[in-house]
């Protein structure tokens, strides 16, 4: 926490002028301040009825890093049973609650090994940036236990939004908040936007993007920040002008169940086309659609209007390369796990066999058309019939591709 001048000169004085320690309950957070680097502030008293542990957290502002001096020896950062620095400096959006602090990834924190009996508690400041600030341990029974509650993300597929701002709201109103990415919980951000199945990521190569809130604490002045998430890896960078979908975190304690069931994106205006998410395999595709009142789309030879519709929405909604569950071309095809899959562009997709089951959103309708009389031939390829390639997909096989002058 960065403090005021005038803060500080009183810290200064009430600590010249401390004479008594301060006893502390085992199993709390006591907060404490401090002024300066390199010197020793607080004065504490503890009972520890067995064996136990002292945990020390930076809260506030980002960048102080302490270490304890316990029963006049001062402990070495290294020495920690378990330990965490911050990496930078930085006072955008603070976290004061040291659980919170703790287990974000951007503050420094140790945790050191305590046995049992009356010891006298200081705090020795090895960094702080800001000359001052705001920190809180903790002695408890029992050896330290790093309780870091599961983080969840999300990719949020209501709708994708414009800008950062938009997406701190959407994940706002889930009781959520838009990812806060770190070194730390860099992995399992990518991880969970890779397999929400919402994003393209051809497996060719290319990647797509999901709004974050800030990298390493850092938010660049509040440009729109991206996680870009490839087959293969990810990266932090600005996000290009188009709209995308927030990836959200929950807050440390209790997780928010706030994934969406089954939403549509999407909507056309013939038989009720939708695509339909979250993502999720080919065996819940009747039931992702039975949610939002719909059954697996079939498309057929004969229905060109349907089918360009179809793919226009699949586009719009998922943008280029994207691919959706299909129940069949034709016929009801159920068991041979068929995919529509757009192209780079806007325009007619090519009808597949999936050659995996990772996560794709579902291609409902209401189920109500009536199959047409008089079919095209079902066996042509993009090799002679042009529109979407077939996708990369391991053994995916090209059922169906639009020929340009149907």
């Amino acid at each position: 926490m960065k403090l005021s001048i005038l803060n500080l000169l009183v810290l200064a004085l009430l600590a010249s002028a401390a004479t008594a320690s301060v006893d502390v309950t085992p199993g709390t957070w006591t907060p404490f301040q401090y002024y300066d680097e390199g010197k020793e502030f607080g004065d504490f008293s503890v009972t520890l009825p067995q064996d136990g542990h002292l945990v020390v957290t930076d809260t506030h502002c980002v960048g102080d890093t302490l270490v304890p001096i316990v029963d006049g020896v001062k402990y070495a950062f290294d020495s920690a049973t378990a330990h965490y620095e911050a990496s930078g400096k930085s006072c955008d959006r603070p976290i004061t609650d040291p659980d919170e602090a703790r287990h974000s990834g951007r503050y420094s924190w140790s945790a050191y090994p305590l046995a049992a009996g009356t010891h006298s508690i200081k705090f020795f400041t090895t960094k702080s940036p800001y000359w001052g600030g705001e920190a809180e341990f903790k002695v408890a029974p029992g050896a330290f236990v790093s309780e870091k509650p599961k983080q969840q993300f999300i990719v949020l597929a209501d709708a994708k939004v414009a800008n950062v701002d938009e997406a701190q709201a959407t994940c706002g109103a889930k009781g959520a908040r838009l990812a806060e990415i770190t070194g730390t919980n860099f992995k399992d951000a990518q991880d969970s936007a890779r397999g929400s199945g919402v994003l393209t990521m051809p497996e060719t190569g290319g990647a797509d993007q999901v709004f974050v809130a800030s990298w390493e604490g850092n938010n660049y002045g509040g440009d729109n920040l991206a996680l870009y998430v490839s087959q293969t890896g990810a990266t932090i960078n600005l996000a290009d002008a188009n709209p995308h979908f927030p990836l959200c975190e929950t807050t440390a304690g209790a997780i928010p169940d706030f994934t969406v069931q089954a939403t549509e994106l999407k909507v056309g205006t013939l038989d009720g086309l939708a695509v339909v998410v979250p993502a999720g395999p080919n065996s819940d595709y009747a039931a992702k659609c039975a949610l939002v009142g719909k059954v697996p789309a079939i498309l057929y030879g004969g229905q060109n209007a349907k089918y360009e519709e179809a793919s226009r929405i699949v586009f719009e909604a998922l943008g280029p390369m994207a691919q959706v569950w299909l129940r069949g071309w034709d016929t009801d095809q159920e068991n041979m796990s068929m995919t529509l899959t757009v192209g780079a562009v806007s325009g007619p997709g090519a009808v597949t066999i999936a050659g995996s089951n990772r996560p794709r959103a579902y291609l409902c309708h209401n189920g109500k058309e009536t199959k047409p009389v008089g079919h095209y031939d079902t066996t042509e390829t993009a090799a002679n019939g042009g529109g979407a390639p077939a996708p990369a997909d391991g053994t995916g096989v090209v059922v169906k591709a639009r020929r340009s002058e149907l």
